[in-house]
């Protein structure tokens, strides 16, 4: 990990929030780009959050899977697509571990499992959407902190 380089921050810093959608935080030429964009608000003596989408494509397959109630198949290959698509965007922001990211399949996987994706519950399906941004969230902050130092 690189260690902290950005100018420590008065605690009266201003915030200032960033938000990125899907394309634009599914490659890692992207998030260099937010990690500039965020490095030059930071130099600047400003707090940043960065708020991002799920990754391009993702939040319509998690629809599918909120729609899919009695349809086993249909939400194995859903996951599947899922979890392959996260599985490359850690590869190619060479991530050092994969934990937090395993965390949400095994959410997923327990959301699939739940009984109450037969009905297709709104609480349910709430927790199934937030799947992609959390997902997405959780390879971007890692991406950050290994590489990111002058954001932090």
């Amino acid at each position: 990990m690189i260690q902290n380089t950005a100018p420590a921050l008065a605690p009266t810093a201003p915030w200032v929030v960033v938000k990125f959608g899907g394309t634009s935080v599914s490659t890692r030429p992207r998030w260099e780009n937010i990690r500039r964009i965020a490095a030059a608000h930071r130099a600047r003596g400003r707090r940043v959050l960065i708020v991002v989408s799920a990754l391009s494509g993702i939040t319509d397959k998690l629809k599918a899977i909120a729609e899919s109630q009695r349809d086993d198949t249909l939400c194995a290959d859903l996951r599947a697509e899922i979890v392959a698509r996260h599985e490359a965007m850690l590869r190619e922001l060479e991530a050092s571990s994969r934990i937090a990211l395993d965390k949400w399949i095994a959410e997923l996987d327990r959301l699939i499992a739940d009984p109450r994706r037969r009905a297709s519950e709104v609480a349910w399906q709430a927790e199934v959407f937030a799947l992609g941004e959390l997902m997405s969230s959780t390879l971007g902050a890692a991406f950050l902190a290994e590489v990111g130092a002058d954001v932090l």
